[in-house]
C-alpha cells in the first residue's frame, strides 16, 4: 500500500479532525468545534441516510470531498449516548463500508498519479501535509508557531512527522482501525 494513502486515510479517521480545515480572513486556519451529538435514533439514521447519499457515485461528488462529511457523521454516531449501542454500530457499519468505497477510489487515484511521471503524488503529498497541519493538533505545527514538523520525502514515497507521541497517535493511530 502507498504511504500516502495510508497518511491520508488516518487523517480522515483520526482525532482532531471534524469537518475539514477552516480558514480566517486572514488565511490562518481555524479549529471548528466538534459536532455535537445525535439526541434520537431518528435523527441520527436521517444523517447517515444523507451522509451516504450525498458520498455515492451517483452525486458527483468528489471523494475527496465527501470523505470528511462521512467521517464527521461516523463521530457524531459514535459519540451519541442516547442512540441505542446496537443502532450506533449498524449505522457505523454503514459508514465505515462507504469510507472503505472511498478509500479504493483515491488509493487509485494515487496509483495512476504515482505510474506517471507528471509528479502528481508530490502535489498530492503537500495537500496532505496541508490538511495535516491545519487539522490534528494545528498549534503544534511549526508552520503555525509550534515545533513540529512534516514533509514529503519523495525518493522513498514517505512522509517524515517530526512531532509528539500524541499527535503520532493522532496521525497514524487509526490506520490499524482501518485494517479490521
Amino acid at each position: 500500500m502507498i504511504p500516502t494513502v495510508s497518511m491520508l486515510m488516518a487523517v480522515l479517521v483520526g482525532p482532531g479532525f471534524e469537518t475539514g480545515p477552516q480558514t480566517a480572513a486572514d488565511g490562518r486556519a481555524v479549529e471548528r468545534a466538534a459536532e455535537p451529538a445525535f439526541g434520537t435514533s431518528r435523527e441520527a439514521r436521517e444523517a447517515v441516510a444523507r451522509a451516504l447519499r450525498e458520498s455515492s457515485r451517483a452525486s458527483g461528488r468528489d471523494a475527496m470531498e465527501a470523505a470528511p462529511s462521512v467521517v464527521s457523521v461516523y463521530r457524531q454516531v459514535g459519540i451519541s449516548e442516547d442512540v441505542p449501542a446496537a443502532e450506533r454500530r449498524r449505522l457505523q457499519a454503514q459508514l465505515r463500508t462507504r469510507l472503505s468505497e472511498l478509500y479504493d477510489v483515491l488509493h487509485r487515484r494515487v496509483v495512476r498519479a504515482s505510474s506517471s511521471k507528471s509528479g502528481g503524488i508530490a502535489t498530492d503529498a503537500q495537500q496532505l501535509i496541508d490538511l495535516i497541519q491545519t487539522t490534528i493538533a494545528p498549534e503544534t505545527w511549526a508552520v503555525n508557531g509550534g515545533e513540529g514538523t512534516l514533509f514529503f520525502y519523495a525518493p522513498l514515497n514517505v512522509l517524515v512527522v517530526r512531532q509528539t507521541a500524541e499527535v503520532h497517535d493522532q496521525i497514524g493511530g487509526t490506520v490499524g482501525q482501518l485494517r479490521r
